[in-house]
């Protein structure tokens, strides 16, 4: 039989001085004795922790790892371009961020009223794109519908007409029947 190694990774951001990056954790019972320690791994991450220290000692004093979970807090898109430069899967991450950053619905996606206002306005915006594909294809339509009963009193055959206007036969048969 295998066994299943699971590992739990808390990422936090919240300032805790002098706190090492990242802290290791074992799952204990409630007797505070250590639990399924061959099978069980918890590692706590301080983001701020990582961010603080771009931000005071730069990124040349910062290790791979820091600088990926930096990356996860930091909001300047200039910042973001410099702690990733020179690093081919750093750049490729800041790449996902920019992108997930411009996404529209991904913006506000944390922070509830605003996750909201975007929402109504994506669902607004993607109602009137359906409403306008639809208005234009009633258009055209009814402009089809217009151009086949001026051939019908040009006295054109139905064939013909269906051919011209791309409706069906049966269409231009009704509406000759109503004229």
């Amino acid at each position: 039989m295998m066994a299943v190694f699971y590992k739990l990774i808390s990422i936090v951001k919240k300032r805790l001085k002098n706190e090492l990056l990242p802290d290791d954790y074992k799952m204990r019972n409630k007797d505070g004795k250590s639990t399924d320690e061959e099978n069980f791994k918890r590692i706590h991450i301080n983001i701020e922790f990582a961010k603080e220290k771009y931000y005071t000692k730069g990124k040349e004093k910062m290790t791979k790892f820091e600088k990926i979970a930096a990356m996860l807090d930091i909001t300047s898109q200039k910042d973001l371009k410099d702690i990733s430069k020179g690093d081919d899967d750093l750049m490729a991450m800041e790449k996902i961020i920019s992108d997930l950053n411009d996404d529209k619905h991904m913006i506000g996606l944390y922070d509830k009223a605003e996750m909201e206002a975007w929402m109504h306005k994506i669902d607004r915006e993607e109602a009137e794109a359906k409403g306008q594909k639809r208005g234009e294809k009633r258009g055209a339509k009814n402009s089809a519908l217009n151009i086949a009963q001026n051939m019908l009193k040009a006295n054109m055959n139905v064939e013909e007409i269906a051919k011209l206007t791309g409706l069906h036969k049966n269409e231009i048969t009704k509406l000759a029947n109503n004229l």
